[in-house]
Order: C-alpha cells, then structure tokens, then sequence
C-alpha cells in the first residue's frame, strides 16, 4: 500500500463518520441512487489525491484528514443541492398519461394569473427577488424584508406555492 493510500486507511473512521453526517443532508431523490459507501469511496479518493500536500508542521494528520473529508463532503453536498428544486421530487407519470384537457388548462391559466398579479402588484424589490428565484440566480443571504414582501404579494393575490412552481415548469419546458 503506498504512503498515499497509508493516510486514507488510518483515518477511516474519520473519513466515514464525516461521510455519513453530510450523507443525511443530501436531498431524497440524490440518496436513493448514491449510497454512503459511494460519498465514503469519493473521500477516500480526494483525501488520497491530495495528500501530498499535507504538513505536518501546519496541523496533525487527523486534523487535516478531517477538514479535507468534510470540505469533500460540503462540496459533494452543494453539486446535488441543486437537485432539491425542480422536478426531481415529482413522480414520474405513466406513459399514458397526457398534460391535455380543460381541467388542466384551465388550472395553467389560473396559475399564470396568480403569479402575474404577484409579479404586477409586489414591490420592485420583491419582483427582483422573484425573477432571481425563477431564473436561479440566487446567491447569498436573502433579505428577509424582502421575503416578506413577495410572500404578502402572494397571499394578496391568492397565488401559492404550486402555482409559482407550474410557472417555473411551464418556463423551463
């Protein structure tokens, strides 16, 4: 085994128990087709990559196996974040099902309204906070005040979450 490999083998439980703890914060869909022992598996390899550029004069060797294992896991976290919003939580429909009819255009419609009138009737702040949502855009703290804002916009008029999110599908597709 080389020195490399020596480094990912003393620290295994490191490794593993910062794997398992980040594991749990992956959205549901993302954990149903990445095990734990597939994040432990991609650790190991980042910590034996860069293991080279551990010093001994700058921490101990279980301290820096543990704040590369847990930056690993962040970032591995992050890259599936993105999966929580979406259509990653809807279920797949049947081949036979169709998105026709007058019940469901008309449900489109009611929709669209009630976000056009959010969008037409929120404060210029909220209508930005809005538009970054949408367009995923988002970065950073959020204004709470804003927040506020859109979320009183949308209640003024009627409009809920489900209709902003058939407006993002019908904006995607």
């Amino acid at each position: 085994m080389s020195k490399k490999a020596d480094i990912a083998t003393r620290h295994l439980g490191v490794i593993s128990q910062r794997a398992l703890f980040h594991w749990r914060h992956l959205p549901p869909s993302v954990q149903a087709g990445y095990d734990p022992e597939d994040m432990i598996g991609d650790v190991v390899l980042k910590v034996v990559r860069v293991s080279a550029r551990y010093s001994a004069k700058r921490a101990k060797e279980v301290t820096w196996v543990w704040w590369v294992a847990d930056n690993e896991c962040k970032f591995i976290v992050s890259k599936y974040a993105c999966k929580k919003r979406g259509a990653d939580k809807i279920s797949p429909l049947p081949e036979d099902f169709q998105l026709a009819g007058p019940q469901f255009e008309r449900h489109v419609v009611e929709s669209r309204n009630a976000v056009e009138r959010t969008i037409q009737f929120a404060p210029e702040s909220a209508r930005d906070l809005l538009s970054r949502l949408l367009t995923g855009r988002v970065r950073g703290r959020v204004d709470p005040e804003t927040v506020e804002s859109l979320r009183q916009a949308a209640r003024s008029q009627h409009a809920t979450l489900g209709d902003f999110m058939l407006a993002y599908r019908c904006m995607v597709v």
